[in-house]
């Protein structure tokens, strides 16, 4: 039955290929393909998305990797045809024309500032936690998004937003660049860290917490020294409960400088 499926849609999505260029004929035919395909035996999202209210036609999973081995490629190849076709797509009701939509801009090369500036398009307008988590996923792996300016600026706009949600996002995203291999720019992290902490909530506490354990993987020498000054400097209650809940990330060395910190302002009792 496996060999009979991919058979008859091998040649379908060949048949999508001859027509990528025709933006509009290859969306209305990617749609039509997802239905074909749709399982419905559940019409809920709930089975691959569970946080989703976002319809999805449950396409297996077969079908979204073929598609995505096929035409990993034409964003280089016919870049006009590709950002007609992401716009359509992310238009679409469903998750998968959206999700599709992801990965097409993902695979755009050398044009961060267009990436950039339809990423905030998206993010700007009520957009679906699974579909946030996709966009910050594919942004996690592209360096050159990572270390451009107006991705830095965009993430702070979201970081001093008055909206949880984009401060969430913000926090992500802080988290990724430090994450990332090839990033270097501590003093920009320990900047944008510094903003987010003191815009802690119940809400985004985990993700904080979750953004300094990553820094401490990337330098944890560099991490308690920050967080040591900033106890020291600003003695917000907001620095020193987020501080006492991160200690114990760090090794002895570092825990014991930082509970030395917190005992000369009163955080913690000596043991």
């Amino acid at each position: 039955m496996a060999s009979i499926f991919i058979e008859r849609l091998q040649p379908q999505i060949n048949a999508l290929a001859n027509i990528y260029k025709m933006s509009e004929e290859f969306s209305a035919s990617l749609l039509i393909l997802f239905e074909t395909y749709q399982d419905t035996t559940d019409p809920s999202p709930i089975k691959f998305f569970p946080n989703a209210i976002i319809p999805s036609y449950q396409t297996p999973p077969i079908v979204q990797n073929s598609l995505r081995r096929r035409f990993r490629e034409f964003p280089a190849k016919f870049p006009n045809a590709t950002t007609k076709i992401i716009d359509i797509l992310w238009h679409e009701r469903h998750l998968e024309p959206k999700l599709f939509a992801i990965f097409l801009l993902s695979n755009i090369p050398n044009d961060p500032e267009l990436k950039i500036e339809v990423i905030n398009q998206w993010m700007s307008s009520k957009i679906e936690k699974p579909l946030v988590d996709a966009v910050l996923e594919r942004i996690s792996k592209d360096e050159q998004i990572l270390n451009h300016l107006k991705w830095r600026e965009l993430v702070q706009s979201w970081i001093q937003s008055e909206n949880d949600n984009k401060v969430i996002n913000g926090i992500r995203s802080t988290q990724m660049m430090i994450s990332h291999p090839s990033f270097t720019n501590i003093p920009l992290i320990f900047k944008l860290l510094e903003s987010i902490i003191q815009k802690q909530t119940i809400k985004n506490q985990n993700d904080i917490l979750n953004l300094i354990r990553a820094c401490i993987s990337k330098t944890p020498g560099e991490t308690a020294a920050f967080l040591i000054y900033l106890q020291n400097i600003l003695q917000k209650e907001k620095i020193n409960q987020i501080i006492r809940k991160s200690i114990d990330f760090f090794d002895p060395y570092y825990k014991n400088e930082i509970r030395k910190s917190l005992i000369c302002q009163g955080q913690v009792k000596m043991s």
